[in-house]
């Protein structure tokens, strides 16, 4: 059982106060002397006209309030007493049931030695095998050649998925197999496209291509060309790729069938992709990255220059004033961000929320948020400030952040970020 994760969008209208606010603005295109100010959100008069009543935000009764809107016939409850009984009765019924049988969840099968399909080999430590051949794929200096005699010959190398199906190979030495010019395959120091390989399962073995090539053996050199059939086998001496680690011992708890009722604890308020929002500059970091943790967390450019000082909103939103520093680094050392307070770099990395589901998390609200007029104003974003666009970029994103997941977790279908959109 999986962590159900549901999306809602969000935009500026919803809030009386910012509404107000960036209508005050000037239109499109034109320009105004005088910068619209902020409303005192302290001052309860400017929200009697707005909303019906008065409102203080110190007041816990109506702070967190969706709507304050005195009721109108159009918003009158059609409820009838009996609809409202039977449904009291319904509830009391249900709270009357048993808790539903949890069980542990099953662990993930044991690595084979030869992976069964193309999504196996995530995260698996493997020898390549030229099938035309026998011979094992060595590696000398920054080149590879099919020479090797024996498994115990061939490189390790560690299979880290980019993507379903599509593998960083990783060497012991941190380096990645990756294509070069003039038809060449050698080792390279990042990550990049010429070092992701589409990997396919074929009658004769796997085959490991990319858009305009493949990997081949020419006269014993792995180099580019026609998409030869490798067999891989599991060995030892691999690197391991760095990531986040969970720190938790245990299988997390499932149900008995896929449909049972869930028990667990939700988070109703993330804004898991907003690093897409407000153009997209705005926020340092992202839930995950297909080259991994230390791509993902990173920060802004211009909050690196002299640690955090060119960082103008960070500072105001953390302080209230724009000057200010913070330590840039996020991952590994993590010394000033994430923190509570720091609203503009990454809080929701992809294995802290794991850490969260192992620990009973079962439901997770995603809210789609854009405000454009912001985003206008911000002079630096890479992304539409349209609405409908942002939002629907940042669901795409959430699809690419399942498939991610799934990719690490043998295939799709069996991770446990599941985007759900029926109860069954």
């Amino acid at each position: 059982m999986g962590a159900a994760v549901l999306s809602v969008a969000l935009c500026a209208a919803t809030y009386p106060a910012y509404a107000s606010w960036v209508n005050g603005l000037p239109p499109d295109g034109q320009s105004s002397a005088v910068a619209a100010a902020a409303p005192d959100v302290t001052d309860p008069s400017q929200y009697v006209s707005g909303d019906g009543h008065d409102h203080n935000h110190d007041d816990p009764a109506t702070k967190n309030a969706v709507s304050r809107v005195k009721q109108t016939s159009a918003t009158k409850d059609t409820t009838t007493a009996e609809q409202a009984a039977a449904a009291k009765a319904a509830v009391k019924a249900q709270r009357a049931e048993k808790d539903p049988t949890l069980v542990t969840a099953p662990a993930a099968p044991a690595r084979t030695a030869v992976p069964a399909d193309r999504y196996a080999m995530a995260g698996g430590c493997y020898a390549l095998q030229d099938v035309a051949s026998k011979k094992w794929v060595t590696r000398s200096g920054s080149t590879f050649a099919a020479t090797g005699a024996s498994v115990s010959s061939a490189v390790p190398l560690t299979f880290q998925a980019s993507d379903l199906g599509t593998y960083l190979l990783y060497g012991k030495d941190t380096t990645f197999v990756a294509t070069s010019g003039a038809g060449a395959v050698q080792t390279a120091a990042t990550p990049s496209a010429a070092a992701e390989w589409v990997v396919q399962k074929t009658s004769k073995g796997f085959t490991f291509t990319q858009s305009k090539t493949a990997l081949a053996v020419t006269k014993g050199a792995v180099a580019q060309g026609t998409a030869a059939p490798f067999a891989l086998r599991t060995t030892t001496g691999c690197a391991k790729y760095p990531e986040i680690q969970t720190n938790v011992k245990g299988g997390p708890f499932g149900g008995t069938s896929p449909f049972q009722e869930v028990r667990g604890y939700l988070d109703a308020h993330t804004h898991g992709m907003a690093f897409e929002f407000l153009g997209g500059d705005v926020h340092c970091g992202r839930p995950w990255h297909p080259y991994g943790v230390a791509y993902a967390l990173q920060d802004c450019p211009d909050h690196k220059l002299a640690n955090g000082a060119g960082a103008v909103l960070e500072n105001f939103t953390r302080s209230g004033v724009p000057v200010g520093t913070h330590d840039p680094v996020g991952w590994p050392t993590f010394k000033d961000w994430p923190a509570p307070d720091s609203l503009t770099h990454e809080g929701t990395y992809y294995k802290w929320l794991e850490r969260s589901w192992r620990g009973g998390q079962r439901i997770l609200v995603n809210l789609l948020v854009e405000n454009n007029q912001l985003c206008k104003i911000y002079p630096v974003k890479r992304n539409s400030c349209d609405d409908m666009t942002s939002l629907r970029l940042q669901a795409d994103d959430m699809r690419k952040l399942e498939r991610y997941i799934d990719a690490q977790s043998g295939g799709p279908g069996k991770g446990w970020y599941r985007i759900v959109t029926d109860p069954w």
